[in-house]
């Protein structure tokens, strides 16, 4: 019994890394990131009219995260009865890896990098794109390399500290529902009233949720900026962070902004630390150099030992910690 409700989950834990460093993320069919927000989208289209658009948003969030996560409870049920345990670890780490990205980030900003370093800003424009998902408009290298900084901030949080912390307390379920939260927040970036109420609800929800993320993840940047000998820092994350519209990605940015002592610009919405240096190229490739060693300190220092202390509580307590 602890074997199969606690040992599989963990096992197909350290796989899904494995696959996730080896592999990169799954192709989108199958990934929970790009699933989500197709589903959301479609409902969004679906309830874009009538009255009560706080409580569609709520619905629209849990109808994705049901018709995702019950195939997949169903799916590994069945196999808990039909199937070795080797089949069940490779499908918990199938599922769970499209919830996290690790390597996939620096493999899609490095031809980013590489137009940077060829001047060429309109390709490095079009390349973000496709990793944000929306339009790049910024005008010049010193723009662009601001937003790219950003966006490894905000992929630390959302990419690897989210999920993993959710699915040590709350199992699969809670890495899940966290993902779809957050793809249901970027599937509604629309421009019309009647879109920016109805993903209020989504918007709220990703806030919420990673009241928690945001701090560990600053922790982490801060600690490795430090142990890199990075820190030039001049005014504190959380003074930093006052003009980020979402307070808490914009705490992880500060984070990155103001031990780097740069100045973060997102065009048309905010400036952090005003006073910082201009980011060049070279910070862009020091924010990398932060950004593995924080995956490197989260495992180390919070994921691990989390995770065995959970599966105490379970063993000794009968407290459910990584289950279905």
């Amino acid at each position: 019994m602890t074997y199969s409700y606690i040992l599989l989950p963990a096992e197909g834990f350290l796989l899904a890394i494995t696959i996730d460093i080896l592999f990169g993320e799954p192709r989108a069919f199958i990934n929970i990131r790009d699933v989500s927000i197709r589903i959301s989208s479609w409902l969004f289209r679906k309830f874009s009219n009538g009255k009560g658009r706080f409580s569609r948003g709520f619905l629209i969030v849990l109808s994705t995260f049901l018709i995702i996560i019950i195939p997949a409870i169903i799916i590994l049920n069945l196999n808990y009865e039909i199937y070795s345990d080797t089949i069940i670890v490779f499908l918990y780490a199938l599922i769970l890896t499209s919830t996290f990205r690790i390597t996939s980030v620096g493999a899609r900003l490095k031809p980013v990098i590489n137009y940077l370093e060829n001047n060429d800003t309109a390709g490095a424009q079009v390349a973000l794109s496709l990793i944000t998902g929306s339009d790049i408009v910024e005008s010049d290298a010193v723009m662009l390399n601001s937003r790219i900084i950003e966006v490894i901030g905000k992929e630390f949080m959302e990419g690897i500290v989210g999920p993993l912390f959710y699915f040590i307390f709350f199992g699969l379920p809670g890495a899940v529902l966290y993902r779809v939260t957050c793809s249901t927040r970027d599937a509604n970036k629309r421009e019309t009233f009647k879109e920016i109420q109805l993903g209020k609800f989504s918007s709220y929800a990703s806030s919420f949720l990673n009241w928690a993320a945001s701090g560990i993840a600053s922790s982490m940047l801060i600690a490795s900026i430090f142990l890199l000998n990075l820190n030039v820092g001049r005014i504190s994350p959380m003074k930093a962070s006052r003009m980020a519209t979402e307070r808490a990605s914009g705490v992880v940015v500060a984070s990155m902004a103001s031990a780097l002592n740069i100045k973060i610009e997102h065009f048309g919405e905010y400036v952090m630390n005003d006073s910082g240096f201009p980011p060049q190229l070279k910070d862009i490739k020091n924010s990398m150099k932060v950004y593995y060693l924080s995956i490197f300190l989260y495992l180390a220092l919070i994921v691990i030992p989390m995770a065995l202390t959970m599966i105490f509580f379970y063993h000794y307590l009968g407290f459910p910690t990584i289950l279905l």
